[in-house]
């Protein structure tokens, strides 16, 4: 989100600083003038978008195949114009070949396209972006729950990745620090 914030407040930025300026000429204040509006107007979308997502609801939860979940989003994924130049690659363990959870289908699939998407962004030009399925058992995920099994779907890139001082790393008494 804060990615998504971040652009369109520096194009503004930007042309706000260029309109103060003396010496612009009419055609270059409208062009300026324009992309102001342009990307307030993305802001705005964006801002609806994520009250919406804030909103959202298990509407119709039931039991998924996981699998072929990611398959659906990952076909999405790589017919995304971000996706162009870059290898996405999917596998499965055979732990997990027939794993099957609990959930929205709909919510579940924004979810692992997004975190696809931006693997495949952030991979860059000739970069690969590996996608994980398998099982993963232990005895503390969950006793209230009764159960120690869990489908693990991981998602790594190629990407520059987080810097280290923007990492969060939770404290021992279970407040986050940076």
């Amino acid at each position: 989100l804060a990615h998504e914030i971040r652009n369109p407040l520096a194009s503004i930025r930007s042309a706000t600083e260029q309109l103060a300026a003396h010496g612009v000429d009419a055609e270059d204040r409208e062009v300026l003038r324009s992309l102001v509006v342009r990307e307030s107007d993305r802001l705005s979308r964006l801002l609806t978008e994520f009250i919406d997502y804030a909103r959202v609801q298990v509407r119709a939860p039931g039991m998924l195949h996981l699998g072929g979940l990611v398959k659906q989003a990952l076909d999405v994924a790589r017919a995304h114009p971000h996706a162009e130049g870059r290898e996405v690659t999917f596998s499965v363990d055979s732990s997990a070949a027939g794993a099957v959870v609990a959930g929205d289908e709909d919510l579940l699939h924004r979810a692992v396209l997004n975190l696809l998407l931006n693997a495949v962004q952030w991979a860059g030009p000739g970069g690969k972006v590996e996608v994980a399925l398998d099982l993963v058992e232990s005895d503390i995920l969950s006793s209230t729950l009764t159960f120690t099994r869990a489908a693990r779907l991981r998602v790594s890139d190629t990407g520059p990745g987080v810097p280290q001082e923007d990492v969060e790393v939770p404290a021992m008494d279970g407040a986050p620090h940076l």
